[in-house]
């Protein structure tokens, strides 16, 4: 065994250690590095997930989700929006809340979330949701239809969020607003 593989070997060894310990102290829903540096073992289900890149534009889009990024606004933020439908009732606006009917999916176009007909609740402005989701929605008029590619670091960054959302996912939100108050 060449000293290189000795070295692999141990960092695999030292990983799985940590990870085991990760899990004992209930720690399992995080994801540590894997031995190399490039997949991200998911602790709380096992297989490895792709290290993903954060920024939109270093994506590729599953076709159903229908992003092409040189039809959207991209803002200062990083955040691309895309009106897919004009509304035409009240506006939303941060302090005002807003009720949202809303699919939300991986780039590779798994779908983590919906609201099925149980639109979510939320105040822009609060911290109650995502970045993005604080800066997509005011401007919004009820009956408005949007679609955000949501980066990283607007989203759930390098953390994820539990098995669904892995670590630098960049999100597609197609969102509706059907309610201001």
């Amino acid at each position: 065994m060449t000293a290189r593989a000795t070295r692999g070997a141990a960092g695999a060894m030292r990983a799985a250690v940590a990870a085991l310990a990760l899990a004992a102290c209930g720690g399992g829903e995080k994801a540590a590095p894997a031995a190399g540096g490039d997949l991200l073992v998911n602790q709380q289900n096992g297989p490895p997930l792709p290290t993903l890149n954060p920024d939109p534009a270093a994506n590729t889009f599953a076709p159903a989700l229908g992003v092409d990024l040189a039809k959207f606004r991209k803002l200062p933020s990083g955040l691309y929006v895309r009106d897919d439908k004009i509304g035409t009732g009240a506006t939303a606006a941060a302090g005002r809340e807003a009720r949202v009917e809303y699919q939300g999916s991986l780039a590779n176009g798994k779908e983590f979330d919906a609201s099925r007909g149980s639109p979510f609740v939320f105040t822009p402005g609060q911290g109650q949701v995502i970045q993005a989701w604080d800066e997509a929605v005011p401007g919004m008029r009820v009956g408005g239809v949007r679609t955000i590619v949501v980066p990283a670091a607007l989203g759930y960054g390098a953390a994820g969020a539990g098995p669904d959302i892995p670590p630098n996912a960049v999100l597609v939100f197609r969102m509706e607003l059907v309610g201001v108050r």
